[in-house]
């Protein structure tokens, strides 16, 4: 049995990855850098801001200087609040993909919670409150608190030891990693975690390494109430 949960953000709870690629995209199209829907959820998905110009500006053999950089992020955050913004005027759908709260609340009655992301701490805040679901959370690991986003560890790496600390806590090996993108599932992986995939951002034929798949987060609590992912669970193929 799991007795502790480790969650992604963006694309498992907050239904806004498409917020920031439309950011990101919009950011970079002032550079006169196109990136199209395919090449963001392909290409980029798990990378954080920085990360995500930095290779962006690789992949086209454009030069990035550190003070460019700085600026294209902070471009790209306000433009992802004026789109949720613009979201709310507009009467537009909540922030989190149904079922969302009561996957963590799910959760939360098995043991801690903890969120491993590439967004940054502000935006990951800025959902929870409004949502009423910050303090489920023990540890938030956001963007500034690492050097290497996924597919890198570290993320989840401290997640994990955030939630094991003291004699009382869970097992490292039996915290599960929930993730939506194949950069994230590897990352989970090699922090040596089981992970729980969700189909939110790619299809099951790009989720093969999570150890199970199902179709959204709606479907966690049923999913947890079978058994944490025994036999009766549905398997990644």
């Amino acid at each position: 049995m799991f007795e502790a949960f480790i969650f992604d953000f963006n694309g498992v709870l907050a239904d806004d990855e498409r917020v920031h690629m439309e950011a990101f995209r919009s950011v970079a199209a002032r550079e006169g850098l196109r990136v199209t829907e395919a090449e963001y959820f392909e290409r980029y998905l798990p990378f954080t801001d920085r990360e995500l110009f930095e290779r962006l500006f690789a992949d086209r053999d454009r030069p990035l200087e550190p003070d460019t950089l700085e600026s294209l992020v902070n471009a790209k955050v306000r433009r992802y609040y004026r789109i949720l913004e613009e979201r709310g005027q507009s009467g537009g759908r909540p922030i989190l993909f149904p079922g969302a709260g009561a996957a963590v609340e799910a959760a939360a009655r098995r043991g801690p919670l903890a969120i491993a992301s590439g967004a940054r701490r502000e935006e990951i805040d800025h959902v929870l409150e409004a949502e009423g679901l910050r303090d489920r959370f023990t540890v938030v690991v956001a963007a500034e608190d690492v050097e290497r986003g996924k597919p890198d560890p570290e993320s989840f790496l401290k997640a994990a030891a955030g939630l094991t600390d003291g004699s009382d806590s869970p097992r490292f090996g039996a915290c599960l990693a929930i993730e939506d993108s194949a950069g994230g599932i590897l990352a989970a992986k090699a922090a040596g975690l089981p992970c729980l995939a969700v189909e939110h951002s790619l299809d099951r034929s790009r989720l093969g390494d999570a150890d199970w798949v199902i179709p959204s987060i709606a479907h966690f609590g049923a999913w947890l109430a079978r058994g944490d992912g025994a036999a009766t669970a549905e398997a990644a193929p």
